[in-house]
């Protein structure tokens, strides 16, 4: 026995429709995290609890039970980017 055999009323059709027409609606993308900078700021003649690992260091001893990703931090902090960031935590 099939276990297809029984047509469910969910809407369906019980066959296949030629599609006619379609409507398409752009919606505007939502701004998910805030822009990161285009350079990162150098950080190499600060002083040493000055220094963005400093800074995630103490970031991360906040909350140690939430799981950061690296955009998160790099947000947080508004003067990295991503590859800087990544290459940080690397």
């Amino acid at each position: 026995m099939s276990r297809y055999s029984t047509r469910h009323d969910d809407g369906r059709p019980d066959t296949s429709r030629t599609i006619t027409g379609l409507d398409i609606s752009v919606l505007e993308p939502r701004e998910l995290h805030p822009q990161l900078p285009a350079i990162s700021r150098d950080d190499r003649n600060t002083a040493l609890a000055d220094r963005r690992r400093h800074r995630i260091l103490g970031l991360l001893e906040e909350d140690p039970t939430r799981l950061w990703r690296p955009r998160d931090i790099a947000s947080h902090f508004g003067d990295i980017t991503m590859e800087t960031m990544y290459r940080q935590l690397s």
